[in-house]
């Protein structure tokens, strides 16, 4: 299934250009069968918190693999950084 909404899309597309994917990810599709690891999960919890002003917990993509069950607890995961 596509992704749905602005934050989904982002995420898709992140994924989908770390993992070198020609089309963006699904919002059901779990990051690590799509061929993810620990070191890009990094880069896209950074390339997050750069596009969305936010800082996210590093082990954010180890406990919610697959974006639309981290998005309903996005709040556990997240705080604006100091200063914004």
């Amino acid at each position: 299934m596509p992704a749905d909404g602005p934050i989904e899309q982002l995420i898709s597309a992140i994924f989908a250009a770390l993992l070198n994917q020609r089309q963006p990810a699904g919002r059901d599709d779990n990051f690590f069968l799509l061929g993810g690891d620990s070191l890009t999960s990094l880069r896209v919890i950074h390339g997050l918190e750069q596009r969305l002003d936010l800082e996210l917990s590093p082990t954010l993509l180890f406990r919610q693999p697959i974006c639309t069950t981290w998005l309903s607890n996005w709040p556990h995961f997240w705080r604006k950084r100091a200063g914004a």
